[in-house]
């Protein structure tokens, strides 16, 4: 009682040098009821699972006691068999604190090493793994007991024994040294002093091949390169979904050139930003009765400028509650002896980009077609408007969408694709219109476009394409 009593004090004297430290518990194995006024166990398991323990002083010679205590604390408790001197105590509780902190922190790291969504691997500044997380083990069939704590773990991921990227850049490797064991012209290689990003076709072991991004950076602490993180990044999905939508972007282009009438895309000030087959052949005739080269529609047309000044200052602010709907506004220009039906379409949620149906029709020609030419272009911009802004915006947020979002990229095609197919099918029923049918639209009157079209034409041209 009186050694424990000596040894509790002792303990309790720690505080006196500032560090943060309490007697948490006692266990007496005599029998004797010390008055200590702190909790008392009957049994050490009791007394750990009861306290924050930071280490165990054991005063009992008891071996079997103490050969059970070796052999089932927790490893996060230090053990001590003999009681050391003041200084010793100090240093054993400053150990135990930091020892926890650390123990911590490196249980963050891992959590977070495993919850990024790819493989993922990290170095030490010597180059040995450091951490290898599940999705690291799904990818290489390699288990992270299996190179924990090794430099040479290459073989997880080629065929022959290499160094790895996050290894490589701990050593400091030029881009020649990349290029040895990444001879490939078309694989993109972004080197900075601290990362580096390898981006491409890759042949991995066995049968993994693809697209693939390996990106590490150095990890430092007080400036000072403590080790490297490496992740592998799947592109696979991305890149096919790109190149889709690439490929339907190609057609949209074909079939929006090949329209049998003007169109033109312009910005608000009128400068040109594209114009199909029809449209170009409209300008040229225009500039020439203009006489100005220029490659601005309100310069080669002030007419045009002028009627509708007012419409599009009106929808080129956010707020306007029309910002979010179709808008278009249909007017007749005279210029030099001619007349011009114009179409403005502004396409829900844009007001930086206008789209123009633009003919040009002689007096007599409008006196007997002006309502069948105003029923035609109220239907395209009707039936053109909601598929082409589709894929505009859908196009837009798919060039800007990350690698790994491959969800979001599947969305945007998924959408390309449908609205685009959409768009071929109005082309086709416009090149087999033989009749006029108009139906009532708001107030006014526009083609009926499946009634206009000859359905047998139609269905017939539609099989020699599938075909």
């Amino acid at each position: 009682g009186r050694l424990l009593a000596q040894t509790i004090r002792k303990l309790s004297d720690v505080a006196g040098l500032n560090i943060p430290g309490t007697v948490a518990g006692v266990l007496v194995t005599n029998g004797e009821k010390p008055e200590l006024g702190l909790p008392e166990y009957s049994h050490w398991r009791e007394m750990v699972l009861d306290c924050n323990l930071d280490f165990l002083v054991v005063l009992s010679d008891d071996p079997e006691l103490k050969q059970d205590i070796r052999r089932n604390l927790s490893p996060d408790v230090d053990l001590v068999e003999s009681v050391p001197a003041m200084i010793g105590i100090s240093d054993l509780i400053a150990c135990s604190i930091f020892k926890k902190k650390l123990n911590k922190k490196n249980k963050f790291l891992d959590s977070f090493i495993e919850s990024i969504p790819f493989p993922v691997l990290a170095f030490n500044h010597h180059g040995f793994v450091t951490h290898w997380n599940s999705n690291c083990e799904k990818f290489t069939k390699v288990m992270a007991e299996n190179v924990l704590g090794k430099r040479n773990v290459g073989y997880a991921f080629f065929q022959e024994e290499r160094p790895l990227v996050g290894q490589m850049l701990i050593n400091d490797y030029s881009l020649s040294k990349y290029r040895q064991f990444f001879p490939d012209p078309d694989l993109e290689i972004a080197l900075t002093k601290d990362s580096v990003m390898i981006k491409g076709f890759m042949i991995f072991k066995g049968t993994i091949q693809g697209y693939y991004q390996l990106t590490s950076q150095k990890i430092f602490l007080d400036n000072k390169v403590i080790g490297a993180i490496e992740l592998i990044q799947d592109l696979n999905a991305l890149t096919f979904l790109q190149e889709e939508a690439t490929k339907k972007q190609a057609a949209l282009h074909s079939i929006v050139n090949h329209l049998p009438f003007p169109m033109i895309q312009s910005s608000l000030n009128g400068d040109i930003i594209f114009s199909n087959k029809a449209g170009a052949e409209l300008l040229e005739q225009m500039t020439e009765q203009a006489q100005d080269t220029s490659s601005n529609l309100f310069s080669v047309c002030p007419e045009i400028k002028g009627e509708f000044a007012d419409y599009i200052r009106s929808l080129s602010f956010e707020e306007d509650e029309r910002y979010n709907k179709e808008n278009q506004l249909n007017k007749t220009v005279y210029q030099n002896g001619a007349h011009w039906d114009v179409t403005c379409l502004i396409p829900p949620g844009q007001s930086t980009e206008l789209i123009w149906i633009v003919r040009n029709v002689s007096l007599k020609e409008k006196e007997s077609q002006l309502s069948t030419a105003l029923a035609m272009v109220g239907t395209i911009c009707h039936e053109l408007s909601q598929p082409l802004t589709a894929i505009i915006n859908s196009s837009q947020l798919l060039a800007r969408t990350k690698p790994e979002d491959a969800d979001r990229a599947q969305r945007h095609q998924k959408i390309i694709n449908e609205q685009g197919e959409r768009l071929f099918g109005i082309y086709k029923k416009l090149q087999n219109i033989t009749q006029v049918r108009l139906q009532r639209y708001l107030d006014t009157q526009i083609l009926d476009l499946d009634e206009s079209a000859d359905e047998i034409n139609f269905q017939k041209n539609d099989t020699d394409l599938k075909d």
